[in-house]
């Protein structure tokens, strides 16, 4: 009989009000350390995306650019540049500029005639 009050004191102990309260601050201040946890780890993984792909970035301009650096090393390569850059020919080539077509066409113009252009052209 003595152990079986035992127990029940001991159950007592531990389901009394002092108790829960404690164990339920414990749950919640883990609780909360376990949602900093989490969120720290969220930043760390949005981080570490940003990171790969300027890691990719950097990796495709460096090919780019070891691309380029090739291409300079040779005369072909050098020349083509130098004429991009300044806009220059070798002596006795000719330069071909493309001019981009007018939005208004000459018969559009003709068709906008002044005051004075009508009554001139009755006359010629």
């Amino acid at each position: 009989m003595r152990k079986f009050e035992e127990k029940r004191e001991k159950r007592n102990l531990m389901y009394s009000k002092p108790v829960l309260i404690l164990l339920f601050l414990i749950l919640v201040i883990l609780g909360r350390t376990v949602w900093f946890s989490y969120q720290g780890f969220k930043i760390s993984k949005s981080n570490r995306d940003v990171a790969r792909l300027e890691k990719e970035e950097l990796e495709n301009r460096i090919s780019e650019l070891e691309k380029d650096i090739d291409n300079l090393q040779t005369d072909r390569g050098l020349e083509g540049e130098i004429r991009d850059k300044f806009g220059v020919a070798k002596s006795g080539e000719e330069v071909i500029i493309l001019v981009d077509e007018r939005e208004t066409s000459t018969d559009e113009v003709r068709g906008r005639k002044g005051f004075w252009n009508v009554i001139l052209g009755w006359f010629k």
